[in-house]
C-alpha cells in the first residue's frame, strides 16, 4: 500500500542478457515498477486571488502487488490490484496561485493506474477566494471526477493540473 506518508523508494528491474562468463561490464536496461504523480495549479483570473488550503485525492488504487517473470526473452510484469483504494491529503498554510502553474506537491510514487482505476477517483479542493475588492470567502469544490484521466504507466511522472477561472460565469475549476 502506497500513501503520501509511505517512504518513497523506487523499484527497478533489468532486462535479460545472456552471455558467456566475461570480465567486462554487461549492458543492462532498467525499468521502473511504479508510476508517480504530482499536483500543480494556476489561477487564470488575474482580478481575484486564489489560495489553496487543502487538496484531497480519493479513490486511487494504491494497494497492489506485482510479479516479474524473467522466463521469456523480455521480463513480463503482471500487476494484481486490491479491492481497496486510498486517499492522498495535502494540507497547506495558504499557497497563493499565480497565472503560471505552481507545483503544489512533491512527486509521489503510486502503483500504475489503469483507466478503470480512475473510475471512482475524485479530487477535492479547499480554497480561499479573494475578489479584487478584498472580499474573502472559503470554498470546497465538488468532488471532481478523475475518470477522464488516461492510464498512468510505470516509469512516468504524471501531473494533475488544476486551473481556476472565475473571469466568466459560471466560474470554472478544471483538471487536465
Amino acid at each position: 500500500t502506497i500513501t503520501h506518508a509511505t517512504t518513497q523508494f523506487d523499484f527497478l528491474y533489468s532486462n535479460i542478457v545472456t552471455t558467456e562468463p566475461i570480465n567486462t561490464p554487461v549492458e543492462l536496461e532498467f525499468s521502473h515498477l511504479f508510476s508517480a504523480f504530482c499536483v500543480t495549479a494556476l489561477n487564470r483570473d488575474e482580478s481575484a486571488t486564489i489560495t489553496i488550503e487543502k487538496i484531497t485525492i480519493n479513490g486511487l488504487n494504491n494497494t497492489k502487488s506485482a510479479t516479474i517473470d524473467f522466463r521469456g526473452a523480455q521480463p513480463a510484469v503482471t500487476y494484481f490490484p486490491d479491492a481497496t483504494s486510498g486517499s492522498f491529503e495535502f494540507n497547506y498554510t495558504g499557497e497563493v496561485l499565480g497565472t503560471t502553474a505552481k507545483v503544489l506537491t512533491d512527486k509521489y510514487l503510486i502503483w500504475p493506474q489503469t483507466a478503470s482505476d480512475f473510475a471512482d477517483a475524485t479530487l477535492t479542493i479547499v480554497y480561499d477566494y479573494t475578489s479584487k475588492d478584498g472580499q474573502k470567502s472559503t470554498h470546497t469544490s465538488p468532488a471532481l471526477p478523475l475518470s477522464a484521466i488516461a492510464a498512468w504507466e510505470a516509469g512516468v511522472v504524471n501531473t494533475i493540473n488544476i486551473e481556476f477561472d472565475f473571469s466568466f460565469a459560471p466560474p470554472a475549476i478544471g483538471l487536465n
